[in-house]
């Protein structure tokens, strides 16, 4: 077991995200920004195209592993960004975050007061430079760390940014992976709209 997760009291809310921030007006909907990044400018374009490039380390799942490797990057809403890459992020998380962020007087939760932890709240993010013939297989955003420990944890949100009009379409689904912790039902059944 993750001796970081056997030190932790984790209490998820019903859509498998740490309890006690979902009632504060994040809006989970599906929403779309198409001018977020400005896509006439190709300066700007293959700037985060090469950052991309250079960030990006998943390799293939190897035969003695279910999950492919690479490596995550992280920023708090404390830190100052050091890229491009890091400066998206972290504009993107206090986008969604800004009412949790400017609540001094933290969330009343589970009979507690909870406040956000700037130092500890932020964006995980990583970057996928493909060819046109490679695939990223169907996966859950979730912290795999905690899975052996049969917990999981969905983040608040997830976005993805395409750089190209190439590759898969993204899936979003109105489930998460079951858990102890949560009472789920099996993501099996009949796609509808």
């Amino acid at each position: 077991a993750d001796v970081h997760l056997l030190s932790m009291e984790i209490a998820l809310d019903e859509d498998g995200r740490i309890a006690g921030f979902s009632h504060v007006g994040i809006d989970f909907s599906f929403r779309v920004f198409p001018s977020a990044i400005d896509g006439e400018d190709q300066s700007l374009v293959r700037k985060l195209q090469k950052d991309c490039q250079v960030a990006f380390s998943a390799r293939s799942a190897k035969e003695t592993s279910e999950y492919s490797s690479g490596d995550t990057y992280w920023i708090s809403d404390e830190d100052t960004p050091c890229s491009l890459l890091e400066q998206i992020a972290q504009t993107i998380f206090r986008f969604h975050a800004a009412r949790a962020l400017n609540m001094e007087e933290g969330i009343r939760a589970g009979g507690r007061t909870i406040t956000l932890d700037r130092k500890l709240s932020g964006a995980e993010f990583w970057t996928l430079a493909m060819d046109p013939e490679d695939e990223v297989g169907w996966h859950w955003d979730k912290d795999y760390s905690a899975e052996s420990d049969g917990i999981n944890v969905h983040p608040y949100i997830a976005t993805v940014t395409y750089l190209c009009d190439a590759g898969a379409p993204t899936v979003f689904l109105e489930k998460c992976v079951g858990s102890p912790l949560v009472d789920e039902d099996s993501i099996e059944g009949p796609i509808s709209k």
